[in-house]
């Protein structure tokens, strides 16, 4: 016969039950908690992604919107650069023809002169504007950037911006023999133009800015493609500070540094930033407390030979038949001015099917030694339309085309058939008198 449990075995089977259920719970407790841990964990990975998914949309949604401005910019650059330019053609030549008539004392000069600059200035922002609004991918030629450079700075632009700031010096260091880059003078002008006015503007004078330029290699393992080499232009302003939500806006179209700062606004920037991309080159700014802002622009070394720039001086005056083709009564009239001053004989047509029926009839002479031609006319029948058509009269005639828009494709396609330059609207007296006697002298 079993003996009956004592109390204190029975208590202690009881503790021992309980312990035992206590670390049952304790386990199931110590899992929930890590059960919790790790769900804690989760919504916060899942939170911290969502935010990021929330950053990557609203700055894909910048770019969208940013995308859109620029294309309604542009748009809107394609749209009234033409006509403007065209108005600008007597605002810009009529003041350089009325001050050829008066003596060399007389007192309407400066205002002609105010009137001619307030003309060109416009003309610089509605080329800031058409460098936004170009869509086309131009064809570059291997240029030197030392050489833009210094014909940058021997322009007439740059000793107005001197005379206009004369505190401010410029600290010269160029590397010599520099590869060459993919691009265009006239573009490599324009940037340099651009940029050192913006920096010019923005000094607390006096200052001396440091301008160089030099070769850099690419590291090894970058991925650089076949581009291993770049031509650098850095220019430092020791007296300015930006903070980093100014560098990151300053390319922008629509910034304005500030509102004091006369022209220190982001057309001219953006219009830098446009140009650079198009020569698959970079542009940065850096800066910092005590070293001032840099702008770096990195372009890819090109091989090949540098294109040849047109003489700095060139006679202007000169002789023969000159046939402009113009839907516009002003610039025909002003470029017929421009070109009668220079000692040559004018004949004008106001477009295409007009210039081809002089040819067909001859009823204005037997041939002309230069057709200065706008680019878009009537609509349908353009320049490349009626060059076409005289080529086929004369296969060996000149052509200049001029425009107050972009170097389109069509107007490319001009220059392939054999027009020999395109001039850009509004043109003054030298620009057009160069235009010609290169063209005369070109072999056909």
């Amino acid at each position: 016969m079993n003996k009956p449990e004592s109390k204190e075995t029975h208590i202690e089977a009881q503790l021992s039950r309980l312990q035992e259920e206590c670390q049952v719970l304790q386990k199931m407790l110590d899992q929930e908690r890590a059960f919790r841990l790790h769900a804690e964990n989760e919504l916060r990975v899942c939170d911290e992604q969502l935010k990021a998914s929330e950053q990557r949309e609203k700055s894909l949604q910048n770019r969208v919107t940013e995308a859109r401005q620029m294309e309604l910019l542009g748009k809107l650059a394609g749209v009234v650069a033409h006509e403007l330019n065209n108005i600008l053609v007597p605002v810009v030549g009529y003041p350089e023809l009325i001050q050829n008539e008066l003596p060399p004392d007389s007192p309407s000069r400066e205002f002609l002169n105010l009137i001619g600059a307030a003309g060109k200035k416009a003309v610089a922002y509605i080329s800031d504007l058409l460098a936004l609004a170009r869509q086309e991918s131009p064809v570059f030629k291997p240029a030197q950037l030392n050489t833009a450079i210094q014909r940058h700075l021997e322009s007439p632009d740059f000793s107005e911006l001197k005379t206009q700031y004369p505190s401010v010096e410029l600290d010269l260091k160029l590397t010599p023999n520099l590869p060459l880059l993919s691009g265009s003078y006239g573009r490599l002008n324009r940037i340099l133009g651009n940029l050192l006015a913006y920096v010019f503007e923005i000094s607390v004078q006096p200052c001396t800015l440091e301008l160089n330029t030099c070769r850099e290699e690419a590291p090894s393992d970058s991925s650089v493609g076949s581009n291993k080499s770049f031509v650098v232009f850095r220019l430092r302003n020791p007296s300015i500070e930006m903070a980093a939500d100014e560098m990151a806006k300053i390319f922008e179209p629509f910034y304005i540094r500030n509102r004091t700062c006369g022209s220190a606004n982001g057309l001219s920037l953006a219009a830098v930033y446009v140009l650079v991309k198009e020569q698959k080159g970079r542009i940065h700014v850096h800066s910092a407390p005590g070293k001032g802002t840099e702008f770096v622009m990195r372009f890819p070394a090109a091989a090949g030979q540098a294109a040849p720039l047109a003489p700095k001086t060139h006679p202007l005056s000169g002789s023969g038949r000159i046939l402009v083709v113009d839907d516009e009564q002003n610039t025909r009239d002003i470029t017929s001015r421009f070109l009668k001053r220079l000692g040559y004989e004018v004949v004008t047509a106001e477009n295409g099917h007009d210039a081809i029926r002089l040819y067909e009839s001859g009823a204005a002479g037997s041939s002309f030694d230069v057709i200065l031609m706008d680019m878009i006319m009537e609509r349908g029948f353009d320049g490349l339309d009626t060059f076409s058509q005289i080529k086929e009269l004369n296969p060996r005639q000149r052509c200049i085309i001029t425009s107050g828009y972009l170097e389109s494709d069509r107007v490319r396609q001009v220059l392939v058939m054999g027009a020999g330059q395109f001039l850009p609207k509004p043109y003054t007296l030298e620009q057009i008198g160069r235009a010609i006697r290169a063209e005369m002298e070109r072999g056909t």
